[in-house]
C-alpha cells in the first residue's frame, strides 16, 4: 500500500517524499512494496502496522446515522445547509475585516478563498466559498498570535467559543497558506513540535 492513516505521522512533506510516522525514531518514507514478502518494507526502512491506519472507526456515528439522516431532513435537506452555513461565514468573514488595532492593523489574517472574496450586491451565489474560514490572529504588530493561545482564551468565552485549530490534516494548503518552506517544516519538527500538538509558534513563525 502507499499511503498512510491520518493520525498516523508526526511530519509529512507534501512536495517531497519525506515522512516521520508517529513515535518513529527516524525519519522514513511512504514507500511500500505491494508483494506480500516485502508488504511492509519501505525505501529506507521498516514501516509499522499502525502506520497504515485510516484512522479510529467513527462508531459513534455509525450508531446515529438514522437519527442524523432524519436531522438533515428536519432541517431542510443538505442545500438548506450549506446555504445557511456559507451565510454563517460570509459574516464572519464580514465582521473580521472590520476588527482592526488602534494602529489600524489588521486583527484577523484570513486565508484561503475568503481572503480574496468581495462581496456584491447579490448576496450569496454560486461563487461564494464554502462555510469554513481559515484565519490567524494577529497583534499590533502584524505578529500571529499562536493557535494554541486563541484557542484558550476562546474556550473561556461563554459559551465556549469552538475553533479547529492547527493544519486540519492538510500540511500542503497550510505551508502555502503561511509561507513555510520545507525547511522552515523540519526546523519546527526538530525543535519538538509534531502534527495535532498545541505548540501554536515555534522558531517565531507559526505552526498552523
Amino acid at each position: 500500500k502507499h499511503y498512510f492513516g491520518g493520525g498516523s505521522v508526526d511530519l509529512v512533506l507534501p512536495k517531497r517524499d519525506f515522512t516521520v510516522h508517529r513515535h518513529a525514531k527516524s525519519v522514513r518514507t511512504t514507500h511500500v512494496h505491494t508483494k506480500f514478502d516485502g508488504l511492509f518494507e519501505g525505501n529506507r526502512g521498516h514501516v509499522e502496522l499502525g502506520t497504515l491506519s485510516h484512522g479510529t472507526e467513527h462508531f459513534r456515528g455509525i450508531a446515529d446515522l438514522a437519527a442524523g439522516f432524519q436531522e438533515i431532513a428536519d432541517l431542510g435537506g443538505m442545500k438548506a445547509i450549506s446555504s445557511h452555513s456559507t451565510c454563517l461565514a460570509a459574516e464572519r468573514v464580514r465582521r473580521f475585516r472590520r476588527l482592526v488595532h488602534d494602529n489600524n492593523t489588521s486583527v484577523v489574517q484570513i486565508y484561503g478563498q475568503w481572503n480574496y472574496f468581495q462581496f456584491g450586491t447579490k448576496g450569496i451565489d454560486e461563487r461564494t466559498p464554502g462555510p469554513t474560514v481559515a484565519f490567524n490572529i494577529s497583534d499590533r504588530d502584524g505578529a500571529i498570535i499562536g493557535y494554541d493561545e486563541v484557542s484558550r482564551l476562546a474556550a473561556l468565552n461563554r459559551p465556549p467559543i469552538q475553533l479547529r485549530t492547527g493544519c486540519f490534516c492538510n500540511p500542503g494548503a497550510c505551508q502555502e497558506a503561511l509561507s513555510l518552506c520545507d525547511d522552515d517544516v523540519t526546523e519546527q519538527h526538530a525543535s519538538g513540535h509534531v502534527c495535532g500538538d498545541r505548540r501554536g509558534i515555534v522558531n517565531g513563525k507559526p505552526t498552523g
